[in-house]
């Protein structure tokens, strides 16, 4: 039995039995809360390796689909499937960060026009709620015409279009396999990626959210953009007498 198999097993063991919550049990074992929540095997190396392999890669090539993603994982020794590499891809959507056992999803909101990260969440389960989280902080300052999503399943769910109808906004989303429809957020992830998540192995999740919450800062309130006039996104987004209470918060 593999360790994390061990790992995931205690905590059931423990929630069952009620000396442990699965949350807390999860932390102190440094797993996510989604191998123990959702039924079966835990999720194995040989599928996170794979996962890996298939972000590094959709990062640099985003038009390719699960048959090509599968040809690369049999060229790197992985016996996987046009099928499988299908479910990883789907499982995977929004945006899939490593850590050292196991896995998270972030999912981050970019105001086109300036560039700035309005608002955005992370967890170690992917479900439509994180998705409204990231919506609600976005929609402090102000609501826009029409937000844009891929087709994901957390934003075709009735919850997300209840929420959004309900806040009186139009909802878009990119044409099937079009990448380049929300390229705003692909090249701001790609950015994350190679400046922030592959350069750090978090061991929690309160570290990822730390972590990722000082690059954030950095990208909207430091980082000048040559698109926008060579301005700080913060600066292009909010309005001057909000500027410093949106720093205060961020």
């Amino acid at each position: 039995m593999s360790d994390l198999t061990t790992r995931v097993n205690l905590v059931r063991s423990l929630s069952t039995t009620k000396e442990l919550p699965v949350s807390t049990g999860a932390k102190l074992l440094g797993i996510n809360r989604t191998s123990v929540y959702y039924g079966g095997l835990p999720v194995s190396q040989e599928e996170l390796e794979c996962k890996s392999i298939i972000d590094h890669l959709h990062t640099d090539n985003p038009t390719w689909g699960a048959r090509q993603m599968s040809a690369q994982l049999k060229l790197r020794g992985y016996q996987v499937g046009r099928r499988k590499a299908s479910r990883y891809m789907r499982e995977m959507d929004i945006t899939y960060i490593p850590m050292k056992h196991g896995f998270l999803y972030l999912t981050a909101i970019i105001d086109w026009y300036s560039r700035c990260i309005v608002g955005w969440d992370v967890d170690d389960t992917l479900d439509t709620t994180m998705v409204i989280n990231a919506c609600k902080k976005a929609f402090k300052v102000a609501k826009p015409l029409i937000i844009n999503s891929d087709q994901g399943s957390q934003f075709t769910s009735d919850k997300y279009i209840d929420f959004i109808r309900n806040s009186g906004i139009r909802q878009s989303m990119d044409g099937k396999s079009r990448w380049a429809d929300n390229i705003m957020i692909e090249r701001w992830f790609r950015s994350f990626k190679y400046e922030e998540a592959y350069l750090t192995e978090y061991d929690n999740l309160k570290e990822a959210r730390e972590a990722i919450g000082r690059y954030i800062y950095t990208y909207n309130f430091e980082r000048c953009h040559q698109s926008i006039g060579n301005k700080r996104p913060a600066e292009v987004y909010y309005p001057v007498m909000l500027l410093d209470a949106a720093r205060a918060a961020a």
